[in-house]
Parts: C-alpha cells; sequence; structure tokens
C-alpha cells in the first residue's frame, strides 16, 4: 500500500499494512529489536487481536 499526497519529510514514508496483526505496537517493537525500522514508520492493521485497544475493550474500559 503507498501513502499518496504526503507532505511529511519522515512520517508516513515507510508504511506497513496488515489485515490482521497481534498489534501494532508489537510489531514496531519486532522491528526495532531485529533493527529494521526506519524513521517516521506507521504500521496500520483492519484487525488487532491482541492490540492495547482490544485488552481495554475486554476491561471494559474503552
Amino acid at each position: 500500500m503507498e501513502l499518496k499526497n504526503l507532505n511529511t519529510k519522515f512520517l508516513g514514508r515507510s508504511f506497513e499494512y496488515f489485515e490482521t496483526i497481534d498489534s501494532t505496537q508489537a510489531e514496531i517493537y519486532r522491528n526495532i529489536e531485529n533493527k529494521s525500522i526506519e524513521n517516521g514508520k506507521l504500521v496500520m492493521a483492519k484487525v488487532q487481536t491482541s492490540g492495547v485497544r482490544n485488552s481495554r475493550k475486554k476491561m471494559g474500559l474503552a
């Protein structure tokens, strides 16, 4: 997926989209650990199975 019409130097220049993933935050941390992350990388997902938002929903906080 490509983000068009960006007016940024860094944010969104590197972008990953997943239909389903455990957690977008966990994916960022995996990228950091593997030293495969670029400044401004965005990670988005249609569904997160273990994301913080899902945890907050389950706890009745969202």
